[in-house]
């Protein structure tokens, strides 16, 4: 049952009860809508209250699961992930959580959603999508907001109710008309004791406690992806006979230059001169994007996740020795089938890439060595969640 908010949503004590997602019954593709209504900056609550009015509304916020339990989301710092194992509502009526009809397809969209990481935010294209007399023509080609962001993965997953619609228009309002989805708010959110840590948490309806991995991410890759975009666009124009369209993102990216360099596979000894053209081009450009992909920074950044995640875990590990341990076995069992399935996903994206040989494509290379390393971690923490589940069996 939703409860509604009282009294000055502006000032909010520590509430002894709050609302957290069950982790167990997520499913990758769930969209979940929120609006703002306890944050701390009267702008952040005027805008939230600004996008439901002029949409009609009940939400100003969209997110998408990807794979239990991280989010998708376009928000200021760019289109990045967001766990919502470290997220909490205040109140279950600011949070709406739906469920496409077609489970292939959402399965295929939370796939399809990884091609998006890193692209930018755009305010004006926001704006533009509930003030159709707003222009957004200067905001770029890449940029999105959070309804647009979901509606195109969507749309990429070839959902009938999103392919053809310009995702450009849709609004958090969409998603509770349109009628491809279930409300299974009351599903997935239970109302529990509020966690000693709530103030390390993120509030759906509410602040976000900072997260300057997550942040840094968005910015590391856009950074990268616009570092070698210009040369795509000239190449693109040079030889539009060879490849495909231009890409939109650092993944996208990567996918560009190995179709691209592919073509070196099937030349003769007596090639095309205008493909052997195309080609040496690509290379540089290969050569650019990798020089900045290999100069440390991802390999800092994903080292500091597995620190982070090791963590966590141990922490786990050491609170089920305890003679009666707090810990929801659900929520666990849950994290293991979504540790499997986020192993699953990750394993079989260098599949897709078998026919490309290594050293074909610098960039790929080097995203397929660390996507490997955090395939490796999430098989320890398989291994870690695995060992907690078997000692809360023996005690119970």
């Amino acid at each position: 049952m939703h409860t509604r908010p009282n009294g000055d949503e502006s000032k909010v004590a520590t509430p002894e009860r709050v609302w957290l997602a069950k982790l167990a019954r997520i499913r990758p593709g769930d969209v979940l809508l929120t609006r703002n209504i306890f944050a701390r900056s009267p702008a952040d609550r005027a805008q939230s209250l600004a996008i439901r009015n002029a949409t009609g509304g009940n939400y100003s916020h969209v997110m998408m699961c990807t794979g239990i339990p991280t989010f998708i989301e376009a928000v200021g710092d760019g289109v990045s992930n967001i766990s919502i194992q470290t997220c909490f509502a205040y109140d279950s009526g600011n949070v709406r959580v739906m469920r496409y009809r077609d489970p292939e397809v959402a399965k295929a969209a939370s796939d399809a959603a990884l091609m998006f990481l890193g692209r930018p935010y755009s305010v004006q294209r926001a704006i533009a999508s509930i003030l159709p007399a707003f222009s957004a023509g200067a905001t770029g080609g890449h940029a999105t907001f959070c309804s647009a962001l979901v509606a195109a993965v969507y749309a990429a997953a070839k959902s009938k109710d999103f392919v053809g619609r310009n995702p450009m228009k849709v609004t958090p309002k969409t998603f509770e008309e349109i009628g491809a989805f279930d409300d299974i708010t009351n599903d997935i959110f239970i109302s529990v004791l509020t966690p000693p840590n709530l103030g390390e948490m993120s509030a759906l309806d509410g602040d976000r406690a900072s997260n300057p991995i997550r942040e840094y991410q968005a910015s590391l890759l856009a950074e990268h992806f616009y570092g070698v975009f210009g040369e795509c666009q000239a190449l693109k124009k040079d030889f539009p006979e060879f490849l495909n369209e231009l890409p939109e993102s650092f993944f996208e990216l990567i996918q560009f230059l190995a179709i691209g360099l592919s073509h070196k596979q099937h030349l003769g000894q007596a090639g095309d001169p205008s493909l052997v053209a195309m080609i040496a081009r690509l290379e540089m450009i290969d050569r650019e994007a990798h020089r900045r992909f290999a100069d440390g920074r991802f390999e800092a950044m994903l080292s500091e996740t597995i620190r982070i995640d090791a963590e966590s875990s141990m922490n786990l590990i050491k609170r089920s020795f305890a003679y009666d341990p707090d810990i929801d076995v659900e929520d666990i069992k849950g994290m293991a089938e979504a540790t499997d399935s986020q192993i699953e996903a990750r394993s079989s994206l260098p599949k897709s890439y078998e026919s490309y040989p290594s050293g074909l494509c610098l960039t790929l290379d080097k995203w397929l060595a660390l996507n490997q390393k955090a395939i490796e971690n999430m098989v320890q923490r398989k291994m870690l969640l695995a060992e907690v589940l078997t000692r809360l069996g023996a005690s119970h």
